[in-house]
C-alpha cells in the first residue's frame, strides 16, 4: 500500500511538471519547460541523470521500476524530444525520441499497452528511424 501510495504521489507530481512545462512550451519559453522536465525526471527516476543518458533502455528499464514510472520516463522523454527539436537541437531531439519509444517499448512488453498508448508508439516508430534503434526492439515494431 505504502509503495502504491508513493508511485501515485510521483506521477502525479509528474502531471503537473508535465502541464507546466507545456505551459510555458506554449509561451516560447523553452529552457522553463526543460527544466519542469528535469525535475519530473528527478521526481521519477532512482538514478541520476548522468546515468539515464549512457545506459541502455533495457537496463534502465530495469532500473526505473514499476511500469506505470516506465511509461511516465518515456513521455517526459518524448516531450523532451520536442522541446529539443523547438530549441533547434535535432541530434538530442532524435536521441529522446529514441529513448522514449525504446522505454514504451519496454512498458509494452511488461504490460500491453492500450491504444493510446499503441498510437504514441507508432508516432515514434515513425520518428525513429529503425537501424538506430537496439536490435532488440526491432521484431516488436513489425
Amino acid at each position: 500500500m505504502f509503495k502504491q501510495d508513493l508511485i501515485k504521489r510521483a506521477l502525479e507530481r509528474t502531471a503537473e511538471a508535465v502541464a507546466k512545462a507545456l505551459g510555458h512550451k506554449k509561451e516560447g519559453e523553452l529552457e522553463e519547460a526543460l527544466a519542469e522536465i528535469n525535475s519530473a525526471y528527478d521526481e521519477l527516476l532512482r538514478i541520476d541523470r548522468r546515468t539515464f543518458d549512457v545506459v541502455d533502455s533495457h537496463t534502465l528499464a530495469g532500473l526505473i521500476g514499476p511500469v506505470e514510472n516506465l511509461r511516465s520516463v518515456a513521455e517526459l522523454s518524448r516531450i523532451e524530444g520536442e522541446l529539443h527539436e523547438a530549441a533547434g537541437r535535432p541530434k538530442l531531439a532524435a536521441a529522446r525520441y529514441r529513448r522514449a519509444l525504446e522505454l514504451m517499448l519496454e512498458a509494452d512488453e511488461k504490460k500491453p499497452a492500450d491504444d493510446g498508448g499503441r498510437a504514441a508508439i507508432a508516432e515514434l516508430a515513425a520518428r525513429v528511424p529503425r537501424e538506430q534503434l537496439m536490435r532488440r526492439y526491432h521484431h516488436r515494431l513489425d
